[in-house]
């Protein structure tokens, strides 16, 4: 059996876990992180260049608007915390 702290400390990972990503794409299982490294290390700047990087939106099309707002907020974000020369 498990102990109460082993089944508490358990639980509290998998809520941790919920909690630093979500699922924007559940046919290629591909989440909001997923799509925020794309942006900044591949350079994917819309939803074409994302569909072929990652498959996003290829399937059912229902995340492609929350994929598009993760694209649109990761450059707006990325572009006010840039280092200025």
């Amino acid at each position: 059996l498990l102990s109460f702290a082993t089944v508490l400390a358990a639980r509290f990972l998998c809520i941790s876990l919920w909690e630093l990503y979500m699922f924007v794409c559940l046919c290629h299982g591909i989440t909001d992180t997923q799509i925020e490294n794309a942006v900044r290390t591949q350079g994917v700047g819309n939803m074409r260049e994302l569909k072929s990087a990652l498959g996003v939106g290829s399937q059912c099309g229902s995340c492609i608007n929350m994929a598009q707002d993760i694209i649109n907020y990761t450059i707006v974000d990325n572009s006010l915390f840039a280092e200025v020369g």
